[in-house]
Order: C-alpha cells, then structure tokens, then sequence
C-alpha cells in the first residue's frame, strides 16, 4: 500500500540499484530479477483514477527500461509490444511487492512485471526489450498532426475521464516533498 503521509522503508535486502526498480535478485538460472516494493514510494499515491491511486503507465515503462539498462542489454532500447494486462492499483490493503522479470530470448530480453498475491503473482503488464536500431527498426517516431491544446484544457479534458491529474508545475503533495 502506499501511504501518501511519505515513503516508508524498504525492507527488501541487497543494493538498490534504481529508485523505482528497487534491487536485483541473484538467482540460479537464465531470468533476471528485480524486485522492489511500491510502497516505498509515496509519491505514487497522488496517481489517481476515480479516486483509486493506480501505478501509471510511464512507470511500467521505466521498470522495463531500468531493468533492461542495469542488466547490461544496453542504453538504447525499443519497447515493443507493451500490453498493460490488468492495472495495479496501490490500495492499502494491497502488496506494493513488485517484481521485473526479464527473459533473453534470441533477439532481445521478454518483459513481465508482476505483483504479489495471497498465495499467487499476477502479470500486470508484458513488452518486448530490442536494441535500438536493429533491423525492425523504422526510423524514428512522428507524432501525427492534431489540435492544438492548452494545458488547462488538457487537464479539464483529464478530470472530466476521472483522472485527478496535477499540472507539470502544480505537482501533487507528496511528489514536491520529494524534490525539495
């Protein structure tokens, strides 16, 4: 559960290696890990959809992109076929325990981010890791032209889909304590 009073304590061993990802577990056999209790991380609960803090998408993506990056596959990397397969809510009664499961395959590293259950993980969100500029490459990314819009806009269009989302320079509560 993430407390949205500040961080509480890891109580994971070893080194942490991201702030996000938490720490690398040695295991025997060909899958890396890292594991990393979301809890720790009060700034996550001011991430809110109909009032219930979820784990954003760009944080799935940083996950995937830290563990690729410290599991040495490289700097530049494509994300391909990222499925967030259910969402993770941060309830409080809910375990913020979190593993990043990486699977090198013959052309890159399969991705699975997972949470702990009673009894059971679930996979909330799969994608592929490549080296950039490999052969699927296409070049890079235009975003297509659409319309203009203002930030209070943007963030009127946000709050009337249910998302309680703060302004890039008005940040939530728990982010600012944070940065200071």
């Amino acid at each position: 559960a993430v407390s949205v009073k500040g961080s509480r304590p890891s109580t994971l061993p070893g080194t942490v290696v991201h702030p996000l990802l938490g720490r690398r577990l040695d295991l025997a056999g060909h899958e890396i890990i890292y594991e990393t209790d979301l809890r720790s991380v009060a700034y996550l609960a001011d991430h809110r959809l109909d009032g219930v803090a979820v784990f954003p998408t760009t944080g799935y993506l940083e996950l995937a992109l830290a563990a690729g990056r410290e599991a040495g596959f490289g700097k530049l990397l494509d994300v391909r076929e990222f499925k967030i397969r259910r969402p993770l809510t941060l309830g409080e009664d809910q375990s913020g325990q979190v593993q990043v499961v990486l699977t090198p395959d013959g052309s890159g590293l399969a991705c699975r981010i997972l949470r702990a259950a009673p009894g059971k993980w679930h996979t909330h969100a799969t994608c592929r890791l490549e080296a950039e500029g490999d052969e699927h490459g296409a070049g890079p990314w235009v975003a297509p032209r659409g319309a203009p819009r203002s930030v209070a806009a943007h963030y009127a269009h946000c709050r009337e889909q249910g998302l309680e989302a703060v302004s890039l320079w008005g940040h939530a509560p728990i982010y600012i304590q944070g940065i200071r």
